[in-house]
């Protein structure tokens, strides 16, 4: 199943998200979930960097700072106090990594291809932490993944085609956390190159990497939630 932006925006909406997972989960399916940032936020990342390529330094810790506190009131609603401690310091580590993206722009004074897929994809690796906290909260067990460690791509920033076979490969990766009944929840829109460079699927790209995931485990269907529309995976 596949979960934008609008099903992660709040913290309602992120309960939302498990509580359907959790039904199906119920079923005895056997599920992975694939999740988009939070709506609007990979438009303030890309403005961050932007802003950070024309020196704009307080404009830059302005926009970072109010994703911290954005996300940081959602993990504050979550009732898991020790998971609400690992899931701070992986922010900690994300926005971090965020300053010295903008750091390295504003030295740049350009905000490249490759600066952007690193920045813009910030906003999925926050998400699937708060994704697998909100199914734990449901009693779902779950596990975030970043793509960067299953989906394959060539080079090309911005929109990089996915390497199927090499893809295939890695997702084996996910075979035992479905044996066991683990829902593994994978960050969309991001990838890697084989040698680890991270890259992007383009915009709006979580659908595609719902797809590339479907294909390379053998899904049976693939789900884009918000509309409850199916799409048929290739194997």
């Amino acid at each position: 199943m596949k979960f934008g932006g609008t099903s992660m925006a709040d913290i309602t909406c992120i309960r939302q998200v498990a509580e359907i997972t959790k039904r199906r989960y119920l079923q005895r399916q056997r599920l992975a979930i694939v999740v988009s940032a939070m709506s609007g936020v990979t438009d303030e990342l890309i403005e961050a960097g932007a802003q950070a390529a024309r020196g704009l330094r307080d404009r830059t810790k302005t926009r970072i700072e109010r994703l911290i506190h954005r996300y940081h009131a959602i993990l504050g609603d979550l009732n898991l106090p020790q998971a609400s401690r690992r899931i701070n310091r992986k922010f900690a580590h994300l926005f971090s990594e965020a300053e010295a993206l903008c750091r390295g722009i504003e030295f740049e004074h350009r905000l490249t291809a490759p600066l952007l897929d690193r920045l813009s994809g910030i906003g999925e690796r926050l998400s699937a932490p708060l994704a697998v906290a909100a199914l734990a909260e449901a009693g779902v067990p779950g596990e975030a993944i970043e793509a960067t460690e299953l989906i394959v791509t060539g080079a090309t920033h911005g929109a990089a085609e996915p390497h199927s076979g090499l893809t295939r490969v890695r997702c084996r990766a996910l075979d035992p956390l479905l044996a066991r009944g683990t829902v593994p929840v994978v960050t969309g829109f991001i990838a890697a190159t084989a040698g680890g460079v991270p890259t992007t699927l383009g915009r709006n790209g979580s659908d595609f990497s719902a797809t590339i995931l479907a294909a390379a485990i053998g899904a049976d269907e693939v789900i884009k939630q918000l509309t409850g529309k199916c799409y048929n995976s290739t194997r």
